[in-house]
């Protein structure tokens, strides 16, 4: 669940930044999540010739590891100048941590419980797995929200200090957002502008916070996976990885 919920809020962050704050359309922003796929592919199919070799808990703990230094090195690649291939390394890290993890879970899982409970923990899983995106998705668009909301206040008083109030911030993004349909162009033509500034700065703080928040998820997963148990491996097993 906790696996999900980080890996749904990635997904979800970052269409939305490229979309919105770079303007890319929605065929150019799906590389952006392209690295994120391939890692993903490449890694679950290796993961399951490596656990013949490697404990299945320490490439899941490994997976976990991975995943969390992408996120934090991603945290610090936003802002209004970033393109897709600012973030193919960490993209491509994160699908590897992601790789090794997601279908050694399910193995893991399914091979703690006897034959007879094994519909129960399917089922089990598949609900988890459902809700830790579910919920990752809302709670991801909710930090990213207060994120913005904070960074813009921090800015705005960084760059004028004390002369606005929250309410006269929120009225003045209120009336630019009416008078410019396009966010993104009409920045463009305003490179040195004040509001060029800020709304880069907020961008930046925003999509830090939301990063950072999802590196701490995946620092949990973390600290939980090294609390898992090794597969007891079949005779047969063994004499295959052996081999």
């Amino acid at each position: 669940m906790i696996l999900n919920l980080a890996l749904a809020g990635a997904v979800f962050v970052l269409p939305v930044f490229f979309q919105r704050e770079v303007g890319y359309n929605a065929f150019y922003t799906g590389f952006a999540i392209l690295p994120l796929t391939l890692g993903v592919l490449v890694f679950s199919t290796a993961s399951s010739k490596l656990s013949r070799h490697i404990e299945p808990n320490i490439l899941v703990s490994l997976g976990f590891f991975i995943a969390l230094i992408s996120t934090l090195i991603l945290s610090y690649q936003f802002n209004l100048n970033t393109h897709i291939s600012n973030i193919i390394p960490a993209t491509l890290l994160l699908g590897m941590g992601l790789g090794l993890a997601l279908p050694l879970t399910a193995n893991i899982i399914m091979s703690s419980v006897n034959e007879d409970e094994q519909t129960n923990a399917s089922g089990i899983m598949s609900t988890s797995s459902s809700l830790g995106a579910s919920i990752g998705t809302a709670l991801i668009g909710v930090v990213l929200i207060l994120a913005t909301l904070n960074g813009l206040y921090s800015t705005y008083d960084q760059t004028y200090p004390n002369q606005f109030s929250h309410n006269e911030i929120n009225a003045k993004f209120l009336s630019y957002e009416k008078k410019n349909d396009t966010t993104h162009n009409y920045l463009e033509k305003n490179q040195n502008s004040t509001l060029k500034i800020i709304v880069n700065q907020t961008v930046k703080n925003a999509m830090r916070t939301v990063f950072e928040f999802i590196t701490f998820i995946f620092l949990i997963s973390f600290i939980v996976s090294l609390f898992i148990q090794p597969i007891k491996r079949k005779k047969q097993d063994i004499e295959l990885s052996l081999k």
